[in-house]
């Protein structure tokens, strides 16, 4: 009996390490690269981000076909979801607020300026050599 009992324990000890061996905390998603939309006709938005303890930061540029406006970010990432303030110097600031699509797209609402919960995409954007 005290075999059949060791047996049982046993086994069900090996259930429980298989059980609790994954993690059950959520994954988060890596903000650092660099980012660009084409959403908005004629306006292309790159950025380039970093994240140190959920806090964002980062510079980006605002192109149309006549000028580009340089910008700060600033902002926090929790889970999957992402708050950024583009920071620009003489034209208003503007604030983006999504989520991760999947780990590279990131879908939201521009607002600020012109933009009043505009929706956008930014594409995670491989650099080139």
């Amino acid at each position: 009996m005290k075999k059949l009992t060791a047996t049982i324990a046993a086994a069900m000890l090996g259930v429980l390490l298989v059980g609790c061996g994954g993690t059950t905390a959520p994954s988060r998603r890596e903000l650092l690269g660099s980012w660009v939309s084409t959403d908005i006709p004629g306006i292309t938005i790159r950025m380039t981000l970093a994240e140190t303890a959920r806090a964002v930061e980062g510079a980006g540029s605002w192109l149309t076909a006549q000028n580009a406006f340089p910008f700060g970010v600033s902002g926090a990432l929790a889970r999957d979801e992402v708050s950024l303030l583009l920071e620009f110097s003489g034209r208003e600031d503007l604030n983006f607020q999504g989520f991760f699509q999947d780990d590279d797209i990131l879908d939201g609402r521009l607002s600020g300026g012109e933009f009043r919960d505009r929706a956008i995409t930014f594409k995670r954007e491989e650099l080139r050599r």
